[in-house]
């Protein structure tokens, strides 16, 4: 009767440590949807740059950020953004034909004006494009931004 009773204590260890085990499997914290879709500038895809969703009003949680490359954008569901309402920042990565912490060649370009971003600054730091990302659904954002005279209206 002994020997029963340690290898049923036993069962419900391995029960008990298996529920355990599941549990820590469980999401924590808000959920995460994943996100993509393509950036164009009028019309055009962005060569290189950053798009990074914010979270806004109820949405709650870190922003997320993805890299743009010859238009495209994809986050996987781990780093991506929040469900709910968030802001679109959209940066353009600018080639200036020599590295930024290189100071010989920093300074063998100086004094040296830096181009125009090709994205204004409504799209980006003063951004007010929204989306709203949903759980369950396809998450695909996409944005055609103005330039030139379009840029400052």
């Amino acid at each position: 009767m002994k020997k029963q009773h340690i290898w049923l204590n036993y069962r419900w260890q391995h029960l008990l440590a298996l529920l355990v085990l599941a549990g820590g499997c469980a999401e924590s914290g808000p959920p995460r949807v994943a996100v993509s879709g393509e950036v164009l500038i009028n019309g055009s895809p962005l060569e290189n740059g950053t798009i990074t969703f914010v979270p806004v009003e109820e949405t709650k949680g870190p922003k997320a950020s993805a890299h743009v490359e010859n238009g495209h954008y994809k986050l996987a569901r781990s780093r991506g953004p929040m469900v709910g309402k968030l802001r679109v920042e959209i940066l353009a990565s600018q080639d200036l034909g020599f590295a930024l912490d290189d100071p010989e060649q920093f300074d063998s370009k100086a004094p040296l004006k830096l181009p125009q971003n090709p994205i204004s600054p409504k799209f980006n730091v003063h951004s007010k494009l929204t989306c709203e990302a949903t759980k369950g659904n396809e998450n695909r954002f996409n944005f055609n931004l103005p330039t030139g005279k379009e840029r400052n209206q």
